[in-house]
């Protein structure tokens, strides 16, 4: 399903990479987004350009604590970030996630394969017990429009608004 939050509604791109995301957010006019990722320097070398090149900011945190307030966050994006984690940093940073999130957050996964991972991966029923005293929404989502046989998810409109961009700078760019 496509979110219908609040464009005022705090959202976390959780490990922002190059900070799409935020770029693609802040054309959408949504107020309160954050870009978090993993405070190394290969991210901060790499990632670091691009989030300067689009003008976003970037929380770097340690791996162990994210430095936001307890049930802040509406709704959490994450693009891969969270499978690329060994099972105990994956316990950790879920039960961050949770703390950060408040009842009711919807979760958002990419891509499809990953969300199924992610699902199995959680074998701790401590977190799955509050996943469910939260009422967290996991939801798959994909940045790949015809991931899921051209049904709607969140980043297909990102994406179309994306191209439509593309186009416009092109025609303004190139006098009739």
């Amino acid at each position: 399903k496509i979110y219908k939050g609040d464009k005022d509604d705090p959202v976390l791109d959780f490990g922002s990479g190059s900070t799409w995301g935020g770029y693609v957010a802040d054309r959408l006019s949504y107020t309160d987004h954050t870009n978090v990722d993993i405070d190394i320097p290969e991210v901060r070398d790499v990632f670091g350009m691009y989030a300067s090149a689009l003008n976003q900011k970037v929380v770097y945190y340690d791996g162990i604590k994210l430095p936001f307030k307890d049930n802040y966050f509406s709704s959490i994006v994450a693009k891969a970030s969270i499978m690329k984690l060994d099972r105990t940093n994956l316990n950790n940073v879920v039960d961050e996630l949770l703390r950060v999130s408040k009842n009711g957050a919807t979760w958002y996964i990419a891509s499809k394969g990953m969300c199924f991972r992610f699902k199995e991966a959680i074998k701790n029923e401590n977190l799955v017990n509050k996943i469910e005293s939260k009422k967290i929404n996991i939801k798959c989502w994909t940045w790949y429009p015809l991931e899921f046989n051209r049904s709607k998810t969140p980043f297909t409109e990102f994406y179309a608004l994306y191209q439509l961009l593309k186009i416009l700078r092109r025609i303004k760019s190139k006098p009739i």
